[in-house]
C-alpha cells in the first residue's frame, strides 16, 4: 500500500511509469554508485591474525586465513622468487603440544632447503574443524595464487561424514567463482552455493569495496552500535547463551556425537572422534565422493603438483580391533572414490601413513603432542614428488 502512495506520488510529480525501462535505469544508477563506491573508498586487504603464525614452524611459512567471516576466505603470502607450496588442512596439521605448538606444513617447509636454488614458502589454508567442502574452497582460491605445489591433508573423523561436508559457509563465494568451469562441477557447487553467493563474488571482482566489505562493515558498526531510539539500560548483564550461542563453545564433534552417535556424552574426546569416523564410513556418502573428485579434477585441470593425504590416527586406537577395521574401511571407500583420479604429479596416499609413520604421541584420535614422526615421513615424499621432472632438491634426510 504504501508502495503505491509512492509510485502515485511520483506520477504526480514528475509524471513517473514503472515500466521495463525502470529496471535498467536502477541496475545503472546501482552500477555507478558501486563504481563510484569502489574509487573513494580504499581497499582494504585482509590482516593474518592467526595466533598459528607465532608457533613454531612459521619462519618461512605462513597461516594465509584471514578474519572468520571474512569472504575473500585467505590472504597468499609466499614472496615472489620463491618455490611456493599451498597446503590446505584442518586442525589435524597442528603440533598441540602445550608451550612447544607447532605448525606441520611449516615444519615440512623448513626441512626442504631448496628447490632448483629457491626457498620454499609454505602458504598455510587452515580452518579449524574444516570439513570437505570447506577444502574444495580453499584449494579454488590456492590455485588461483598458481603454487608450485599443493599438499591438501584429509582429516580421517571428518573427510566422509556426509551430515558435515560444510563448516565455513562464508567461502561459499570462493567455491563459487571457482565452480563456473567446467560444468562437472556444478552438480556441488549447487548443492552448497546459493545466488547470493555467486551475486556478491561476481560483484566483488568488479569492486573492491564489497570484496572487503566486513571490513568496512565492522568499522561501521563500531561508529553507529551506540545510536538507538531505545533506552539504554544500564549496568546489563549479558544473558547467558542458548541454542546457536551455546553450540557455538561446544567442540564439533560433540554436537556430532550427542546428534548421531551411540556413546555416552561424558565420553573421552577420542572416542566419541571414532564414532563420527565410523559413522562417516558406514555412511557411504555420494556428496563427499563427488566433492573428493573435484579436488582432483582441479589440480589436474591447473597442471600443478599435489600430494593428497590421509594422516595417522592414534596408534592405540589404531591397534584397538574397531579402530583398525574404520582405518582398512576409510582406506577402501578412498581407493574407490579416487580410482582414475590420480596422475604421475597427483598422488594420494589413502591412510598408508598409518603403517609408515613411527608411533607418537597423541591428545586424542587425530591430534598430535610430538609430530616429529610424521614430519619426516611427509618431507622424504614431497621431496619425491617435488624431485619428479628434473627438480634439484636440498632436503633434510629422514
Amino acid at each position: 500500500m504504501i508502495a503505491d502512495r509512492l509510485l502515485a506520488r511520483l506520477r504526480g510529480l514528475v509524471g513517473y511509469a514503472p515500466s521495463a525501462w525502470s529496471l535498467v535505469r536502477i541496475l545503472c544508477f546501482t552500477l555507478l554508485g558501486l563504481l563510484v563506491i569502489s574509487l573513494v573508498v580504499p581497499y582494504k586487504p585482509g590482516e593474518l591474525i592467526s595466533p598459528w603464525n607465532r608457533v613454531r614452524g612459521t619462519d618461512h611459512s605462513h597461516v594465509v586465513s584471514l578474519q572468520l567471516g571474512d569472504t575473500r576466505g585467505y590472504a597468499p603470502a609466499a614472496p615472489p622468487g620463491s618455490y611456493r607450496i599451498a597446503w590446505i588442512g584442518g586442525s589435524e596439521i597442528l603440533g598441540v603440544r602445550p608451550r612447544h605448538q607447532s605448525i606441520i606444513p611449516g615444519r615440512v617447509n623448513d626441512r626442504i632447503h631448496a628447490v632448483d636454488g629457491k626457498r620454499p614458502a609454505t602458504d598455510v589454508y587452515f580452518q579449524n574443524a574444516m570439513r570437505l567442502a570447506d577444502e574444495l574452497s580453499s584449494l579454488h582460491r590456492a590455485l588461483a595464487s598458481k603454487p608450485d605445489l599443493v599438499v591438501v591433508s584429509l582429516n580421517p573423523v571428518w573427510v566422509l561424514n556426509d551430515l558435515g561436508v560444510q563448516q565455513w559457509g562464508y567461502m561459499d563465494g570462493l567455491l563459487a567463482r571457482g565452480s563456473v568451469w567446467p560444468p562437472s562441477d556444478w552438480p556441488v557447487a549447487a548443492s552448497l552455493v546459493s545466488p547470493g553467493d555467486v551475486g556478491w563474488k561476481g560483484l566483488s571482482s568488479l569492486f573492491g569495496s564489497i570484496d572487503d566489505r566486513l571490513y568496512w562493515g565492522t568499522k561501521l558498526t563500531e561508529k553507529t552500535a551506540d545510536l538507538s531510539f531505545l533506552d539504554k539500560v544500564a549496568k546489563g548483564v549479558e544473558p547467558a547463551p542458548t541454542g546457536l550461542g551455546l553450540l557455538g563453545l561446544r567442540r564439533p564433534v560433540d554436537f556430532w556425537q550427542e546428534k548421531y552417535g551411540g556413546v555416552p556424552a561424558s565420553a573421552p574426546v577420542d572416542t566419541k572422534q571414532l564414532s563420527v569416523l565410523q559413522r562417516g564410513v558406514r555412511s557411504k556418502s555420494s556428496i563427499n565422493v563427488e566433492v573428493l573428485r573435484d579436488m582432483f579434477a582441479a589440480v589436474r585441470r591447473a597442471g600443478v603438483k599435489a600430494y593428497f593425504y590421509v594422516p595417522p590416527i592414534s596408534p592405540k586406537f589404531y591397534a584397538r580391533p574397531d579402530g583398525k577395521k574404520a582405518i582398512e574401511e576409510l582406506r577402501s571407500q578412498l581407493v574407490d572414490a579416487t580410482k582414475g583420479e590420480t596422475t604421475s604429479k597427483v598422488l594420494f596416499d589413502p591412510q598408508g601413513l598409518q603403517d609408515r609413520v613411527r608411533p607418537t604421541i597423541y591428545k586424542d584420535i587425530v591430534h598430535k603432542l610430538n609430530p616429529d614422526p610424521e614430519i619426516r615421513v611427509l618431507t622424504g615424499d614431497l621431496c619425491k614428488l617435488i624431485a619428479m621432472g628434473g627438480h634439484t632438491t636440498e632436503c633434510e634426510a629422514s
